[in-house]
């Protein structure tokens, strides 16, 4: 989505997004370093959403949270947003880095020479091992999931009587940010995560009737072809 303007660089593959991180954590301080340098927007600023309207100066605030899934970027919760927009080609500097409610928030701003120049606000998602557990990891990742659960609920109306439920499979990425900065070279670990869900246990959830850890616990979880048993639900967001 970001091209260096001057050094071929995707911010989006650099720094896949930090939840949770310290505010002296190397990812930070990797992300501050690259302060000043221009990137270029390999999408188009519309698929941020509609913008704020600064109060104090009167530019445009977009702001969106980047996430990987399925091995695709998700932007604003969408991994399909490639070929939605043009290309916009617009040229942003990144003017700072910050820790945001524990997440890693980039500030871009557009250069157009105005003083009223757009800014971007990128807040990356990808889970920490030093600060997340597996059970919020995988119980946050199943959440990004649910309203592909119901859509497939109601699909499952046509399915022949034989059939007795619904796998999903997705794809869940982590790293340790307290390496020894090896994070840098290392790329993300990847776990390959399976659901198989009960036909009847999918359509109660739909309807309202299961909660998503009651839905889990009705389901076999695995984790790289190894069944887990989560004891507690408590995804990121629900903290």
């Amino acid at each position: 989505m970001l091209h260096s303007a001057r050094v071929v660089l995707c911010l989006l593959s650099f720094l896949s997004g930090v939840s949770l991180i310290a505010a002296d954590s190397p990812a930070l301080k990797s992300a501050k370093a690259l302060k000043g340098q221009q990137f270029v927007l390999r999408a188009h600023e519309d698929l941020f959403g509609s913008p704020k309207l600064s109060g104090w100066d009167g530019r445009l605030l977009y702001e969106t949270k980047v996430s990987m899934a399925n091995d695709r970027t998700q932007i604003g919760g969408d991994a399909d947003w490639q070929g939605m927009y043009f290309v916009s080609g617009n040229i942003y500097e990144l003017k700072d880095a910050s820790v945001r409610d524990g997440a890693l928030q980039l500030k871009l701003r557009q250069l157009i020479g105005l003083r009223t120049a757009p800014e971007l606000k990128l807040d990356f998602d990808l889970y920490n091992d030093v600060r997340v557990s597996k059970n919020q990891r995988i119980a946050s990742s199943i959440e990004g999931l649910l309203n592909d659960f119901r859509r497939i609920s109601a699909a499952t109306t046509s399915f022949p009587n034989e059939i007795a439920g619904v796998k999903f499979e997705w794809n869940v990425y982590h790293r340790n940010f307290l390496n020894d900065g090896k994070y840098l070279q290392d790329s993300d670990t990847r776990e390959r995560m399976e659901m198989l869900v009960p036909r009847e246990a999918l359509k109660s959830f739909s309807d309202g009737n299961l909660s998503s850890f009651e839905l889990v616990q009705k389901s076999i979880l695995r984790e790289n072809g190894v069944k887990v048993t989560l004891t507690s639900y408590d995804p990121i967001g629900d903290r």
